[in-house]
């Protein structure tokens, strides 16, 4: 039985809300200058002196923001995590999840229908580029912060080579590029997600550092060939399918597995009684976000890892999710 209140848990939206708004409104990078009043906040970002004022305080007594004896607002740690500049900066996924605020306010819909709120990931890319640069840039970064935990628990050769299937904007393959020098990392994913990778790349200096392949992710013989690789690397792809196309994914990248390499499924998979709240309410955003996205059971995970030829030898359960190795 949880001790949370009722009515605390009800109006928890609003805390966010509030941050959210101070992100996007920009007063969170404005405090980078330091400490400063509402006004000298309000006006060079057009807001309304008053509007400022109220949001400021509110995050100030939530301990979001400090505030002086004199009035001024400054940065606190808290704050700080909002900002553009830093390892764990969440200045872009606030604005992933500003965005998927208002389709989580009509969970209801998706319950009573069993549908997304959004189309499909490749008719968004046509129709939503801004959209989807944002999303990948937010996943990219969540990646970047997850990696250090994942590849403590992967243990992944010094080298040889690696492919990191369906590897987004790199954000865990730039960490793997960097703690494992000795490998050579290969990237394959959409085409418009490969472009905006190579401008992520681009931006590290890090361009022709790691080799960036488009394809289709359930059909590489064309990409690939007979091209294997020692470590296959597939993360937090399978939840965005239903089952059968699930299977597929796994089977599709275990075929670029060499003979005595290695394949890692990072994911979710479905809460069980070791699972935490933020794994159960992943599952309800797929129901919010992906059509046919959900998470798996732990034993379809193996079946479909095992059905290739290979077989778990490990499974690692992390903060988030786990990590499966088969060989």
């Amino acid at each position: 039985m949880t001790e949370e209140s009722p009515y605390d848990v009800l109006t928890a939206y609003q805390k966010s809300a509030a941050v959210m708004a101070a992100a996007k409104c920009g007063l969170f990078q404005a405090l980078e200058n330091g400490p400063m009043s509402a006004g000298e906040l309000a006006v060079p970002l057009h807001l309304d002196l008053y509007a400022t004022g109220v949001l400021l305080d509110a995050l100030a007594t939530c301990g979001y923001i400090g505030k002086r004896a004199e009035g001024n607002y400054e940065h606190n740690d808290f704050s700080r995590a909002f900002t553009i500049e830093g390892e764990n900066s969440l200045f872009q996924i606030v604005h992933k999840e500003a965005f998927f605020y208002s389709l989580w306010a009509n969970l209801g819909s998706s319950v009573r229908s069993g549908k997304a709120r959004l189309a499909p990931f490749a008719d968004r890319c046509a129709s939503s580029p801004k959209e989807i640069r944002m999303f990948l840039a937010a996943l990219n970064d969540i990646a970047a912060m997850s990696a250090p935990a994942v590849l403590d628990a992967a243990g992944m050769p010094e080298s040889g080579t690696l492919l990191d299937f369906g590897g987004g904007m790199g954000g865990y393959a730039v960490k793997i590029a960097a703690r494992h020098p000795g490998l050579s990392v290969t990237i394959v994913d959409a085409p418009v997600v490969i472009d905006l990778c190579q401008g992520h790349l681009e931006n590290l200096n890090m361009l022709g550092m790691i080799r960036l392949m488009e394809g289709d992710l359930f059909d590489l013989d064309s990409v690939f060939g007979e091209e294997r690789f020692d470590t296959v690397f597939v993360s937090h792809v399978i939840h965005d399918y239903p089952p059968k196309q699930a299977a597929a994914l796994i089977a599709s990248a275990a075929r670029f597995v060499s003979e005595g390499g290695r394949l890692y499924v990072l994911d979710v998979p479905k809460v069980g009684q070791d699972g935490s709240a933020a794994e159960a309410l992943f599952d309800v955003m797929m129901l919010v976000e992906a059509p046919g996205g959900r998470t798996h059971e732990d034993a379809s995970i193996r079946k479909w890892v095992e059905a290739t030829g290979l077989r778990v030898v490990k499974m690692t359960k992390l903060r988030f999710g786990a990590l499966y190795e088969a060989r």
